[in-house]
């Protein structure tokens, strides 16, 4: 576990085997999730060297976005009440 602070405030960083982190920025609420291991995916099969349409065909709610050496995706928070 990693405590630290940034632009946005106090964090809390679990790094988990398999090269999962997991952040939590400035509450109790997870606002990050990242992974550089081929091997961890998400129930449909994304992960690591997936193709962007594909994770954005196939994961509701997310948004994907590009830089020069990296690909993120990020699903839009969940309203109250929204299953």
């Amino acid at each position: 576990m990693i405590n630290g602070a940034n632009d946005f405030g106090p964090f809390t960083e679990f790094r988990y085997t398999g090269k999962i982190r997991v952040i939590f920025q400035s509450g109790n609420r997870v606002t990050g999730v990242e992974t550089t291991g081929r091997g961890d995916r998400t129930a449909r099969n994304d992960g690591v060297g997936s193709r962007l349409a594909a994770v954005r065909n196939q994961v509701a709610g997310v948004s994907c976005r590009r830089s020069r050496m990296v690909a993120s995706a990020r699903r839009a928070p969940r309203r109250r009440g929204s299953a």
